[in-house]
This record gives C-alpha cells, structure tokens and sequence, in this order.
C-alpha cells in the first residue's frame, strides 16, 4: 500500500478534527452549513446524528461521498 508523508504545512483530515472544528461554530454558522447542505423540506434536523442521506441536497451528498472515501468508511448511507 502507498504510504504518503504529509510535509509540514499540510494538515491531516479525520472525523475528530472535523467534529471538533464544527463544536466550536457559532449557532448561525451551524445554521448556514445546514441551509447551505441540507434539503429545504427537512429543514434543520431535530434529532442527533447519524442522519440519512436523503436529507441533504445533491451538493450535500457529493460533499459527503468524498468525505466517506477520505476517510474511508464503506458505506455513506448515514452520516455522523
């Protein structure tokens, strides 16, 4: 498998660090990214994560199939 050395200005992607980007968002910018991905029929979701993908919008989806590839889960039927 190819191993590849991020040089020192490149940062690694993982779930953690995107959770933890995302609890220190303001409430409106929560909102906005949920406006900005989320289907207007579903609004901003009610319940805690994961959620079905059939609530975001075709951006939205795209967004997360590359994400899931990064990160590399097998399935992006539900997101976290």
């Amino acid at each position: 498998m190819l191993q590849i050395q991020p040089s020192p200005s490149e940062t690694l992607l993982s779930i953690e660090s995107l959770l933890e980007l995302y609890i220190k968002l303001e409430l409106p910018k929560k909102a906005q990214i949920f406006q900005t991905f989320i289907i207007e029929e579903s609004h901003t979701p009610t319940d805690t994560p994961p959620y079905a993908t059939t609530i975001f919008s075709e951006r939205g989806k795209q967004i997360i199939i590359m994400l899931s590839c990064i990160l590399e889960y097998t399935t992006d039927e539900h997101v976290d």
